[in-house]
């Protein structure tokens, strides 16, 4: 009887309705936990930033540190040279690049110290931001590993729908589930819905009275002339 026929369709239908809407909920958790892994990358970023920020200050350092250790050589090596001056002329000359190079290493050695309290203040910056990072990767894999178990759960209950949709199919006929189906793939998983003052509740359209009058006689399968789902009427 197709009466019946409806009856285990609408029945199969509340099944597929939450297996459809698990599969849905189980194919948004890989995107969430890429979202929630990307958040937690970018927050890594001000680290990053600030690590890079002390490596160019500590290249900075090393490059004048570098260039007041030639100056301090220069200096020796000038000074070893002045008793071996002829004039007065050249012995001044000497001293007054002597006197130049000096002040370039003073120069050089102020710019030193305050390289040295911007190392030291980007260091603890360095501190601060681990911790920071430290706790968010903390709830980070709290969250992700919380996703995870979601994931497995609902696999797992799908698994078990799925067992339980192959009890119900063989009572069904194989032509009208072969349509069933179709239909159900087609729309999103709702392939068998109600009449409700003659309007369809699949896409809300009107249906035509003579339409209903089928449906109502249960002696064949309805259709939905808007959306061609299979349609049925409630029983009061």
């Amino acid at each position: 009887m197709i009466e019946e026929q409806i009856k285990r369709l609408i029945e199969l239908q509340k099944l597929d309705l939450e297996i459809f809407s698990l599969e849905k909920r189980k194919n948004a958790i890989p995107e969430d936990i890429a979202l929630l892994t990307k958040e937690f990358e970018d927050s890594k970023k001000a680290l990053k930033e600030v690590e890079d920020k002390l490596k160019q200050t500590q290249l900075k350092q090393k490059e004048k540190e570098v260039q007041l250790s030639t100056n301090e050589e220069q200096v020796k090596k000038l000074q070893g040279q002045l008793f071996q001056l002829k004039t007065n002329k050249e012995y001044q000359t000497m001293l007054s690049e002597i006197g130049r190079i000096k002040a370039d290493s003073s120069v050089l050695e102020e710019e030193i110290l305050k390289i040295f309290d911007l190392v030291d203040d980007d260091k603890s910056k360095i501190e601060e931001e681990k911790k920071v990072i430290a706790g968010k990767e903390k709830d980070f894999q709290a969250k992700k590993q919380e996703l995870t178990n979601k994931l497995k759960d609902i696999e797992d209950t799908v698994a078990k729908l799925k067992e339980q949709r192959l009890t119900m199919t063989p009572a069904i006929d194989k032509e009208i589930l072969a349509r069933y189906e179709r239909i159900l793939n087609a729309k999103n998983g709702l392939a068998v819905v109600p009449i409700k003052n003659e309007i369809c509740q699949g896409c809300f359209m009107g249906l035509p009275p003579q339409t209903v009058d089928i449906a109502r006689m249960k002696n064949k399968l309805t259709f939905c002339e808007n959306c061609a789902r299979i349609i049925y009427i409630v029983e009061e």
